[in-house]
């Protein structure tokens, strides 16, 4: 199979168990073997206030969102960053203020379908 620029590394396919992913080479302890983008992440509710919500750096003196005064973010780069996923919860953030505590695994979901939507509505709008 293609090796997709994963050096040291080739994928293979496993009859009934799917796709594998196999080091050539040695690797060393700490060294980066593959790396991948989260789809879509949240903070818990415990580290909440005490790190980012975009770059999850942990930080005393974070800022928060000047609107909902809920989520937090290092700098005004990280809260652009995180804004077009936080817009839509800034909104029910607002609007329930302390009331407003979805669990992780809601916050989570909802910030994949709309990551959906969005993906979906794009393919539209080049058609």
């Amino acid at each position: 199979m293609k090796n997709e620029g994963i050096e040291g590394t080739e994928r293979f396919l496993s009859p009934g168990k799917g796709r594998g992913l196999r080091a050539l080479r040695h690797f060393v302890v700490g060294e980066l073997v593959f790396v991948c983008p989260a789809y879509s992440y949240v903070l818990t509710v415990n580290e909440r206030g005490a790190h980012c919500e975009h770059c999850f750096t942990r930080r005393d003196d974070l800022f928060k969102c000047g609107k909902c005064k809920q989520a937090y973010y290092c700098n005004v780069d990280c809260q652009r960053g995180d804004w077009p996923m936080h817009k839509l919860e800034c909104v029910a953030m607002c609007a329930y203020g302390e009331n407003w505590c979805p669990s992780e695994t809601v916050r989570l979901v909802a910030r994949i379908i709309m990551k959906q939507v969005r993906s979906i509505s794009e393919v539209k709008k080049e058609m």
